[in-house]
């Protein structure tokens, strides 16, 4: 395949799962509903799950405001999220995590496991204990 036709078929999705996740006047609905939950959680640890929860929240909100979905249905949006939420449980639960603990946790040691549960996110640093993730 030429990297045209590469482009081309990015395209084809990109307007596809967009019709699914924002509305027609806000192409970046889904990112701004889910950065502002990303506001209501401190731990790094928990921010990589809400970042997926929340794009699928926004996905949902879109649907159930009378789409006809292009991609997943809305049952596929529902079941995701509830295995986010059963990975997220198990991450917390496998760490052992308490609230007081959090702080002690860095980066480097939920970051091979997010990436092992397939759960991907770029990290960004900035001064020690300021973390930020984009997705």
């Amino acid at each position: 395949m030429k990297i045209s036709e590469i482009f081309k078929k990015c395209e084809e999705i990109s307007m596809s799962k967009r019709h699914d996740y924002t509305s027609s006047e806000d192409e970046h609905e889904n990112f701004k509903r889910t950065e502002i939950l990303l506001t209501w959680f401190n731990s790094p640890i928990d921010k990589p799950y809400i970042a997926l929860i929340g794009t699928k929240l926004a996905r949902l909100a879109s649907l159930l405001d009378m789409k006809e979905p292009k991609n997943e249905s809305i049952e596929d949006t529902f079941l995701d999220l509830v295995n986010y939420c059963a990975l997220w449980s198990e991450r917390r639960t496998t760490l052992n995590v308490t609230t007081k603990d959090e702080s002690k946790l860095k980066c480097s040691d939920f970051a091979s496991d997010i990436y092992q549960n397939r759960i991907y996110c770029i990290l960004t640093k900035g001064h020690e204990g300021d973390h930020k993730y984009r997705h």
